[in-house]
């Protein structure tokens, strides 16, 4: 199985996200986070980030709006506001440069959705 997007004719991109992150979680170095950047079209930038358990991303900001869809597992996402319990379906979305951080409590796939600041 290719660990690619595909693209096709008409502009589609074809690529089965769990797979592509469940070799990521099975192949990828273990120590830290894997990502891998699955498009960028100059208005979005989407990541692929995947977790072993208690693995994180220690507080940072997004230069725009961001969408953190939980694809597999469980994660605690953390912002000024608190922090939300995050299992497999969570949607969550954020401001530009609202600063959060996130942990792993369980093997996690998060897609990441960066929109382009209106700033």
């Amino acid at each position: 199985m290719s660990q690619e997007l595909q693209s096709t004719p008409h502009d589609l991109v074809v690529g089965n996200l769990l797979e592509m992150g469940q070799w990521m979680l099975d192949n990828e170095h273990q120590d830290t986070p894997s990502v891998k950047l699955l498009a960028d079209t100059g208005t979005a930038r989407l990541r692929l980030l995947t977790f072993q358990v208690g693995q994180s991303l220690s507080e940072h900001q997004a230069p725009g709006p961001i969408h953190v869809q939980v694809l597999q597992g469980h994660i605690a996402f953390t912002t000024a506001q608190g922090t939300v319990d995050a299992p497999a379906g969570t949607l969550l979305q954020l401001a530009a440069h609202a600063p959060h951080s996130l942990v792993a409590h369980s093997p996690a796939m998060v897609l990441v959705t960066v929109l382009q600041s209106s700033t």
